[in-house]
């Protein structure tokens, strides 16, 4: 804490993404941001945010490519947005990439010109968001900063999405996850079925079972049964594409996957045959570990009170056989990134800071908690746990938290927790899964 202050300093900022924002100097705008690059298995996207000349946020604009919808662009105005039409356009070739009136701040739309407005980026012209006409009007850019290297990443990402359909699908494995942290999801595809996704929650109403048809694959659906042990009648859910079902027999289905046991499966896709499946056994011990982990901590009777998006994140992940904890944070435009790994035999903290917009820039952090210094002046760093210390933090995960803290360059201190009471499903979850690495499972 800032002595003679009350409440958290920290208020936390940015949704993670792929590529860590910084703040570089475009030719434009003195305070754009730098473009990034993000994918997922049907969609590339270039980001970037449009700042005025003070370095105020208008809008976060995307473009994006997907196999089924081809070339996007969306845009999000931030608030307090002036209240007028407004337009996205090149910034020399004025090519018009979106347009919208006073009253969308949202908007989302398939665009025809979307490899010359790539190209475009490509060779050094920025996006402009124009709001009002005439002598009120006011701009934003994005500037150019990132661009060349982010569009030559997203045009390689256009063909690996676009081919992905002929290429082998990677063999099913279970994941978990947490949706905003106050839901909890296992899931898996299946082997032999492509586009058949088997999915369980955990909220405050109980588990459910949605088995998924992606539509893309099965554009009919189809029935799923389920052969649950004991010689009972077979399970049948109807997929037209979700089936979500509170039944009691999720419990058992999910009994017999906490045993690292498979379930037999009868999919008969609408209009097709049968066919013979059995659920995975690859990422189970994790998955179903994290999974109950998460249903657990939504049980508590009085959850904290989730601080705003831009204050505070948390994401847990595992991948590659890592379990992955990340903290977000943003303080007087510094925006911190705290990730904690492990495979069950190499322990890593890591940190990043970067500087988002002016305010007060941190000058050092104490991140001896985590086995690093008192005094940090570097702006990334990674340092690894023995194990003896890596098992001590994580009882702290899952408890106060850790603390960590540091010096802005105005003097002040501040202090404040990675996990505790702000990730009580993420830091039981990595808990969970990282358990299960020290145990020498998957």
């Amino acid at each position: 804490m800032i002595p003679g202050r009350s409440g958290c300093l920290l208020a936390t900022a940015c949704a993670l993404v792929s590529v860590l924002p910084a703040v570089v100097h475009g030719a434009q705008r003195p305070h754009a941001t730098r473009w990034t690059t993000g994918s997922s298995f049907d969609k590339c996207t270039l980001t970037a945010m449009a700042r005025d000349a003070n370095g105020n946020g208008g809008a976060t604009i995307e473009i994006g490519w997907s196999r089924d919808r081809g070339y996007t662009a969306e845009i999000n105005l931030h608030p307090p947005a002036p209240n007028a039409a407004w337009v996205v356009e090149t910034s020399v070739a004025k090519r018009r990439v979106l347009e919208g009136r006073a009253k969308d701040r949202f908007v989302l739309s398939r665009i025809d010109s979307g490899e010359p407005i790539v190209k475009e980026l490509g060779d050094g012209q920025a996006l402009e968001l124009i709001v009002g006409t005439g002598a009120d009007a006011r701009e934003y850019s994005t500037g150019t900063d990132g661009a060349a290297a982010s569009v030559s990443i997203f045009n390689n990402c256009i063909p690996s999405i676009r081919d992905a359909a002929t290429r082998p699908l990677p063999p099913a494995r279970w994941s978990a996850s947490t949706y905003t942290g106050r839901g909890c999801e296992m899931a898996a595809t299946i082997d032999g079925s492509p586009g058949l996704l088997l999915r369980f929650g955990a909220g405050a109403k109980g588990f459910n079972f949605r088995p998924y048809a992606d539509s893309r694959y099965l554009p009919g659906g189809g029935v799923l049964r389920v052969e649950l042990p004991g010689g009972g009648p077979p399970w049948l859910i109807d997929l037209k594409p979700v089936g979500n079902s509170q039944d009691p027999r999720t419990e058992t289905m999910l009994a017999e996957l906490r045993k690292l046991q498979s379930v037999p499966l009868l999919f008969t896709p609408s209009g097709g045959s049968p066919v013979k499946l059995q659920t995975p056994v690859e990422g189970l011990a994790s998955a179903s570990a994290m999974f109950d982990a998460c249903a657990n901590a939504m049980k508590q009777p009085n959850l904290p009170v989730q601080p705003m998006f831009t204050e505070l994140r948390y994401a847990i992940a595992e991948h590659d056989g890592i379990c992955e904890l990340t903290g977000t944070f943003q303080l007087r435009g510094n925006g911190l990134w705290l990730v904690l790994q492990t495979d069950g035999t190499k322990h890593e903290f890591k940190i990043t800071r970067r500087t988002l917009k002016p305010g007060d820039p941190i000058t050092s952090l104490d991140v001896s908690g985590f086995g690093g210094p008192k005094r940090l002046e570097a702006q990334d760093a990674s340092y690894e746990l023995d194990t003896e210390a890596f098992t001590s933090l994580l009882h702290d995960l899952v408890g106060e938290g850790e603390q960590f803290g540091g010096r802005l360059a105005g003097g002040e201190i501040f202090s404040t927790m990675f996990g505790g009471k702000y990730a009580v499903v993420e830091g039981p979850m990595f808990n969970a899964c990282a358990r299960v690495k020290l145990g020498g499972g998957t």
